[in-house]
Formats: C-alpha cells, sequence, structure tokens
C-alpha cells in the first residue's frame, strides 16, 4: 500500500487507503460525493474473507457513487471438475480461502456483472487470479 501511496501521491484522481472488510462503513467512499464515478479494484484481498457478503453489504449503500467494481480475485466457485480444479479447491479450503464471491454478485438483482474470466494470471497454479467486473445497476 505505501508504494502505491507513493506512486499516486500527485494524482487527485486516485485514492489508496487500508480498509477493515468487517466495517459498516468505506471511509474513502464517504469523502466522494453522491453520482461520483468511483470505480473500486480489489486484488486478492477478499479472498481473505471467509464470506464476501458483509463486504457486499457495505458498497450497497455507496451505489449511488460506484460506476465500476473490478476484483481481481480466487474464484474457486468457477472450477470445473478437472484434477487440477479439484486440487484448487482443496486448495482453497485448506487456506480458509473466500468461496462465495462470485455466488453472492450472481444472486444480487441490483449488480450487473460485465465480465467474468476465470484463471487470467498468477504465479502459483492453485490460487490463479480470476476477473470479476460489475457494476450496480442504475434504476
Amino acid at each position: 500500500m505505501a508504494l502505491a501511496q507513493l506512486l499516486y501521491k500527485d494524482d487527485p484522481g486516485i485514492a489508496v487507503e487500508q480498509y477493515d472488510f468487517y466495517s459498516d462503513i468505506l471511509p474513502i467512499l464517504e469523502q466522494c460525493p453522491k453520482n461520483a464515478k468511483v470505480a473500486l479494484f480489489t486484488r486478492h484481498a477478499i479472498e481473505q474473507l471467509p464470506s464476501a457478503e458483509i463486504f457486499l453489504q457495505t458498497l450497497t449503500q455507496y451505489f449511488d457513487r460506484i460506476s465500476a467494481v473490478a476484483h481481481l480475485e480466487v474464484i474457486p466457485e468457477y472450477n470445473e471438475c478437472s484434477f487440477l480444479d479439484l486440487l484448487r479447491q482443496r486448495y482453497t479450503i485448506a487456506n480458509d480461502y473466500n468461496h462465495d464471491l462470485l455466488k453472492l454478485l450472481q444472486k444480487r438483482s441490483d449488480i450487473e456483472i460485465t465480465k467474468v474470466s476465470y484463471d487470467e494470471i498468477g504465479q502459483n497454479p492453485l490460487n490463479p487470479t480470476s476477473v470479476i467486473i460489475w457494476k450496480p445497476r442504475r434504476p
């Protein structure tokens, strides 16, 4: 985080802050005006949560400020049934990584998923980075 803050310190359009995923507010979004065009980005952060439900519920109150959310995360529920996928599922369970981000997003009628791309990046074949991009549905 310190590197990102240093790299973007002179760019008023980019803010980097730590966040408590169990908080019921997101301070960085509290500072943004309603109808702002904010893009959120996570990278292997949601995977540390047993469930993404609290985080998604918190984001709901900021839908009037969010234009898009991009997750570069592990999505084990997207796996097929190959031997490698079974190993990945076991690795996710053994490390207590998140297993419900994609399922929770798919259940939400107020969210439009615009991209799901499985196994895009990764040095660890058992923990590949996938991409999920979504946006709030506007009434």
